[in-house]
């Protein structure tokens, strides 16, 4: 599973919270409809640190600015977002601040720093923890209107650092792999029966569409920290205990390794040299994206995104290796 959290952060001047907020948070379900709460919830929520932005008191005119990710699909949709607000709060000006992925968190970093961090952002399930562990976050149970019922316990929870709520699920994904039907057709290659394919049968697959599709990527292999969970999980080991102490196998690690080289010495994926390149690629311009790969791992929230940004016909299928996994990975 993977999160997106949207965050306040604290006051910079005095950490203290107006309380003329009533009517302006809302109750949330995580449907579609919820980054766009979500945004308003964080927008309003941010409204009562009296020093934030440009300042001004809770019942004045403020200005906010709001950092977030993504690839086009999103950039747009948040504008829009933040358009509405605006419009619908005249005394509240929300300023976006858009970066991609690659630069999102240095870029965070250096603001937290210079003390000039975004007063609203939308924050990665894996960095919760260490921007509450600095303090740097604001507690939204301080918001005392602020209704969580229907959020389910386990991705409230997400949200949590040491019993405050440093951020809100604005939307859950899970990993899965998208097949390039048009690529697949064009290989002459069946699509596979993801109840029960592995993790070697996926391989065979990219060395199959690589063999016959000459300068095509055949499979992606995945290499992030969410990668080596859902590896972990599989092969009945973790990557962390309850203490958040790392307590992964080193066979386990050294397994999860051995099939990204595997993958690359027999042409089921690229060269290291083009994998690194097609990882850190904008979104409408990766192999996916563009038809040079065949299939790959990614959330399935990403699929629309990507199947739209070339027009490439794009099916998701459930994770290599679960039918023969100690537990299942995803």
């Amino acid at each position: 599973m993977n999160d997106h959290i949207l965050s306040v952060f604290k006051d910079k001047s005095n950490d203290e919270v107006a309380t003329a907020m009533k009517g302006k948070v809302m109750n949330f379900t995580t449907d579609r409809r919820t980054y766009l709460k979500l945004s308003v919830l964080a927008a309003s929520a941010a409204v009562g640190l009296t020093a934030c932005g440009q300042g001004g008191a809770a019942d004045g005119p403020v200005t906010l600015r709001f950092a977030w990710w993504g690839g086009d699909v999103r950039h747009k949709l948040t504008e829009k977002i933040i358009e509405n607000f605006n419009a619908a709060h005249p005394n509240i000006t929300v300023k976006g601040e858009y970066s991609d992925w690659s630069g999102y968190w240095d870029k965070l970093a250096t603001q937290v720093a210079a003390n000039d961090s975004p007063d609203i952002i939308q924050m990665d399930e894996k960095y919760v923890r260490e921007y509450g562990d600095r303090g740097a976050l604001f507690d939204l149970k301080q918001i005392k209107d602020l209704q969580t019922k229907d959020y389910d316990p386990i991705t409230l929870n997400t949200g949590e650092v040491d019993g405050k709520l440093v951020g809100l699920v604005a939307g859950i994904g899970t990993l899965a792999i998208a097949a390039n039907l048009n690529v697949l057709k064009e290989a002459e290659v069946e699509l596979p029966d993801d109840t029960t394919w592995s993790w070697d049968d996926y391989l065979e697959l990219g060395r199959e569409i690589g063999k016959k599709i000459p300068g095509t990527m055949g499979v992606g292999i995945g290499t992030t920290d969410g990668d080596l969970y859902i590896w972990a999980r599989q092969h009945g080991d973790r990557l962390y205990d309850d203490d958040g102490n790392v307590v992964i196998k080193p066979e386990t690690l050294a397994s999860f390794w051995r099939r990204l080289l595997t993958a690359s010495q027999t042409g089921a994926t690229g060269k290291p040299s083009a994998f690194i390149e097609a990882s850190t690629a904008a979104l409408d311009q990766t192999p996916m994206a563009t038809g040079k790969m065949g299939l790959t791992a990614m959330w399935n929230t990403q699929l629309v995104a990507f199947a739209g940004a070339h027009g490439e016909d794009l099916k998701l299928l459930r994770l290599p290796g679960e039918s023969q996994a100690v537990e299942r990975g995803a």
